[in-house]
């Protein structure tokens, strides 16, 4: 997804001039500066097509925002952080990581190319305060009807407002750390290029494909139609409201609460007079009490499927993947599946193209320690894959 340019710094969300696999074997490094921790990664090109170079996730040494409002702090964790690793060069692409960064879809009247920038502009304006040269809009257009008619049409827009203040901000911190910006986006643009890469559109049949990343605090819901971003979503909903509601309800740590929802040999647990020891119960146990919050998730999901549906001609999801920390919560994915009525897969992306088969395999515990983050790789790795993608 490249964004179009508006009011002269919607720029900044596609700095730098892509680069075409013929020019480099080596990609840019992808950065997700996430909510717990630093995630990298980056792809090369062999004669097999893309494999992965190196992929790491770093647990940020101190609280993240005074990490990030400290850049000679920055600076030497960025150095650690790629000491002794195999990433090759000092380009990244990475993702407005600021609390004011805000996306939204919005529908409007399409006349002409010249009218859609101002139309874009006044519906983003309206959303936050201050003026327009305080501001980094940027959009990208998601549908439309035939434009080449002479009659106005509807469209509907990704649209992007950041401070620039802070986008600045964040351009000089990366800088100052030693790497070189080539692009800066958001998201949704990610996911949708990583989703079209490892599930490329099928010129005879249009699949829409529906990617449920969760995070710690939020779930991201991106629908994928080909090579277009359809419609994306964020929701209340995390692994902490989930190990929390566990917690609470148990009666129990939230570090218990956490091994309950994650590992396959559980503790035993206490529930009035009695002790669950058993192993199957216990996990029922679990399951009946997230069940509530998942029914949550569905609701909303079911909400944007409506959406879709109406937007799209009564358009269906034909393929839905689940990333982020859930994909770890053990025997969740079939009751989120059974809710949704239709099949889930994982997808890693780490994994799907490591060079090294098994290489973080979970089910081989020398290997756990190489492992464990990778789950939160979705972002870093659709960043990766600018220049490499032929989706953008």
């Amino acid at each position: 997804m490249v964004f179009k340019k508006l009011n002269g710094v919607g720029q900044l969300f596609r700095r730098g001039v892509p680069r075409s696999p013929a020019a480099s074997q080596v990609g840019p490094i992808g950065l997700d500066i996430g909510p717990e921790r630093f995630n990298m990664t980056q792809f090369s090109r062999c004669s097999e097509g893309l494999r992965l170079q190196e992929s790491a996730s770093v647990p940020y040494p101190i609280k993240r925002e005074e990490l990030l409002n400290t850049p000679v702090l920055f600076k030497r964790f960025i150095r650690q952080a790629l000491k002794g690793r195999s990433f090759i060069g000092n380009r990244v692409v990475t993702c407005a990581f600021q609390a004011g960064v805000r996306t939204f879809l919005t529908s409007y009247k399409l006349s002409s190319k010249d009218a859609e920038p101002k139309t874009i502009l006044q519906s983003a304006m309206d959303r936050v305060e201050g003026s327009p040269d305080q501001w980094v809009v940027d959009y990208m257009r998601v549908r439309s009807a035939n434009t080449q008619s002479k009659e106005a049409v509807d469209a509907t827009s990704l649209v992007v407002v950041a401070p620039k203040a802070e986008i600045f901000q964040q351009l000089d911190l990366l800088n100052s750390a030693g790497l070189q910006v080539d692009a800066l986006e958001v998201g949704p643009s990610s996911i949708r290029r990583l989703i079209s890469t490892v599930h490329p559109p099928n010129p005879n049949k249009i699949e829409n494909v529906l990617c449920i990343n969760v995070g710690i605090r939020r779930t991201f819901l991106t629908i994928v139609s080909g090579r277009r971003l359809l419609t994306e979503k964020t929701v209340d909903f995390g692994e902490r409201k989930i190990v929390q509601r566990l917690a609470r309800i148990l009666s129990v740590p939230e570090s218990v609460a956490l091994s309950l929802l994650t590992r396959d040999r559980q503790p035993a647990l206490e529930k009035g007079d009695a002790v669950l020891a058993d192993p199957a119960l216990i996990r029922r146990t679990v399951l009946e009490i997230i069940s509530p919050e998942l029914q949550t998730l569905t609701h909303e999901i079911s909400r944007m499927l409506i959406y879709l549906a109406s937007q799209e001609r009564g358009a269906s999801i034909n393929k839905i993947y689940l990333l982020g920390t859930a994909t770890q919560w053990k025997e969740v994915s079939p009751l989120l599946s059974s809710l949704l009525a239709m099949p889930i897969s994982h997808l890693d992306p780490v994994r799907l193209y490591s060079y090294e088969p098994g290489r973080y395999a979970q089910d081989q515990p020398e290997k756990q320690e190489a492992f464990a983050g990778h789950y939160h790789m979705a972002i870093s790795a659709g960043c990766a894959m600018r220049g490499f993608s032929a989706h953008g």
